[in-house]
């Protein structure tokens, strides 16, 4: 076999590959986007490196090899030489991330570009090499002679490119890059001068698979993993992270109890308006069994869940006739029991709403009687939900102090007599001596 270039570098560049290859299968395996990526650059140096090594030895002896083949061999080494490049650079801002939208789509572009024209000299070539055509685009190995066509300066615009664009990125960003991805950068230039002029003072030596090899040995050795940036962020920034995360889950979750808020004060307005002297009810019902809940130092998670049920206690009576619900004169028996069914109405609509299962208790049972004489169950003492016997006392005298069609408020020395004549046989003992300290602070 007669050659006129050594591959002894080319050889090794292989063994290299193969062995990094093995290494990243063995140690990271090849589950993530970037690993995968690593892989099949690795996949496209050794097919790029193989053919090297055949397309010396064909043009070495291009006097026995078929014209055609002698193309086509040549032909798809450089086409993998461009996308050893190509993948060499694309790796290289998925790891790194500082590309501009603007680089991006010139670099598809190029791509895009390359494989248009690279298909469409292939035809254009084969066809002159079978003598039917005689005009190619980039290159050809007519009559075994190697020859440039009209746009063959193409074939270094986007490894140009890359150079460029490296370069670029390593000059304005080199102070955000760490150590390591300097070294990486630095290699993107170096290797390829490295073996031009290795190439130059040994002619004899093929080099330009081997510094794509060595290249490969940079990326792995002098970084963690071929996804050392994305685990190398993390690391470094877990606590940064976390808390940017948590802000943003905390800033959303705002937001979606503000909404829930806005829709439940909604609903509970929409039903206070059904009468002119319930209006506002519901909200000041709210309001003071939070001021209840406060002043027994209720936590703030307990207190919210409070002033939720207590806006939503009266939802049944969307369900109760308005012939009833607005009747200005005094109720027969039957109409009594109707209004009466708006608490069980209630923690019927109420009992799905799982994120807040308290919500239908109170609903159902903010009318029972702490001496069990109360509906719809006839619970007693603390059998009767805490959130209940709270909203039980807020509702009663919110009822009292505010103006009926057959009755104006009454006075704030009737109000006090009443609650306290309901102490232990209406409402909770307990929670009415709270209830009465505020009153008599004049906080409600």
């Amino acid at each position: 076999m007669n050659l006129d270039y050594r591959i002894e570098f080319d050889i090794a560049g292989l063994i290299f590959d193969f062995l990094i290859l093995l290494i990243v299968k063995k140690l990271y395996g090849y589950t993530s986007k970037n690993n995968r990526r690593f892989k099949t650059f690795l996949i496209v140096c050794i097919f790029s490196g193989i053919l090297d090594i055949i397309t010396a030895y064909t043009f070495s002896n291009a006097a026995f090899i078929p014209g055609i083949l002698n193309f086509l061999l040549n032909y798809f080494y450089l086409s993998t030489a461009f996308f050893t490049a190509y993948l060499v650079h694309e790796y290289l801002i998925c790891v790194l991330q500082y590309e501009s939208k603007l680089c991006t789509i010139l670099r598809k572009g190029f791509v895009y570009l390359f494989i248009a024209v690279f298909s469409v000299n292939l035809i254009f070539a084969i066809l002159h090499q079978l003598d039917i055509l005689n005009f190619v685009l980039i290159f050809d190995f007519k009559d075994r002679t190697y020859n440039k066509g009209p746009l063959f300066y193409l074939n270094f615009a986007l490894p140009s490119y890359y150079l460029f664009h490296s370069g670029f990125l390593f000059f304005f960003k080199g102070k955000l890059f760490t150590q390591k991805q300097r070294y990486l950068c630095a290699s993107i230039f170096a290797f390829p001068l490295i073996a031009v002029i290795i190439q130059v003072l040994m002619p004899e030596y093929l080099m330009t698979f081997f510094s794509y090899s060595a290249f490969t040995f940079v990326i792995l050795f002098s970084l963690e993993t071929p996804d050392f940036q994305q685990l190398k962020y993390l690391r470094e920034n877990l606590e940064k992270e976390v808390k940017r995360q948590t802000a943003v889950a905390y800033d959303r979750q705002l937001k979606i109890q503000k909404l829930s808020i806005e829709i439940v004060e909604t609903l509970a307005q929409a039903i206070d308006e059904k009468d002119e002297y319930t209006n506002g009810h519901s909200r000041r019902v709210s309001e003071y069994s939070v001021l209840l809940a406060n002043e027994m130092c209720w936590p703030s998670e307990k207190i919210e869940q409070l002033r939720v049920s207590a806006l939503l206690h009266d939802v049944g009576k969307i369900g109760i006739p308005d012939n009833i619900l607005l009747k200005p004169g005094r109720l027969t028996d039957d109409e009594y029991e109707i209004i009466k069914s708006h608490a069980a109405k209630g923690g019927k609509i109420l009992q799905n709403v799982s994120s807040l299962p308290i919500a239908a208790e109170t609903a159902n049972y903010h009318h029972e009687r702490f001496d069990g004489k109360g509906y719809p169950k006839g619970l007693k003492g603390t059998e009767i939900p805490e959130y209940a016997r709270i909203v039980s006392i807020a509702d009663a005298y919110d009822a009292m102090n505010s103006r009926r069609v057959y009755r104006d408020a009454l006075p704030r020395e009737e109000i006090r007599r009443r609650l306290e004549e309901g102490k232990g046989s209406q409402f909770d003992p307990c929670y009415l001596d709270v209830f009465l300290i505020l009153f008599d602070k004049g906080i409600v």
